[in-house]
């Protein structure tokens, strides 16, 4: 046999072997550390809120948000620093 049948060969038992083993285990968890499609339960059993920093537009969870109340609005910001941008810049405007 030639060297391409071979690696040919061997990527369709590759193929096979992979589907095999999605249609009989579950689908793998992420590795990186908070991916897990649970929840925390020392905590309510909802997922936690994220909310969008209004100055970078980031996402992060409430819990790690720096809140300000500007304008009798509550706003959530991920760092002193953006917190500080979106002040001077409604100042400016």
């Amino acid at each position: 046999m030639s060297l391409i049948r071979i690696l040919i060969i061997v990527g369709l038992f590759f193929l096979i072997y992979r589907v095999l083993r999605g249609l009989i285990s579950p689908a793998p968890l992420n590795r990186f550390k908070g991916s897990r499609p649970d929840y925390d339960t020392e905590n309510d059993s909802d997922p936690e809120e994220l909310i969008r920093d209004p100055n970078c537009g980031i996402y992060l969870p409430r819990k790690q948000a720096i809140a300000a109340l500007i304008g009798g609005r509550v706003s959530y910001f991920c760092s002193e620093e953006c917190k500080r941008q979106y002040i001077e810049n409604r100042k400016k405007a």
